[in-house]
């Protein structure tokens, strides 16, 4: 997949990224709500052409395989029964602009207080 697709995909996420959090901000009207974070992985060793592959260690087994890595947020609160997503991405240390899963952990912690 060339540089343009990604691009295309990358702005398609960021629109999902922001509805789903449009519905967390609209539903979440406790005074008190936690906000869980997850970051985790999705673990490709098969894979060979999918863009963006990079190594990760994969949290099922503890081996160092090809992969993306993911980072999630709900939001937990005395009036919702369930967790409500708010944030999802899946992303690469391979992309173009990458810094470091902690910039990724700031970003999004950053959307939450804006």
């Amino acid at each position: 997949m060339n540089c343009s697709n990604i691009k295309k995909r990358q702005r398609k996420s960021k629109k999902r990224r922001r509805a789903l959090y449009d519905i967390g901000k609209k539903h979440v009207k406790d005074n008190y709500a936690v906000i869980v974070i997850d970051n985790s992985d999705i673990a490709k060793p098969s894979s060979k052409k999918l863009e963006a592959l990079t190594d990760i260690r994969d949290g099922s087994t503890g081996e160092i395989t090809k992969g993306y890595q993911t980072i999630e947020a709900a939001v937990l609160s005395e009036s919702n029964k369930m967790p409500l997503p708010i944030y999802q991405k899946v992303f690469s240390a391979a992309e173009e602009g990458f810094v470091s899963e902690t910039q990724e952990n700031l970003a999004l912690l950053k959307k939450l207080v804006s």
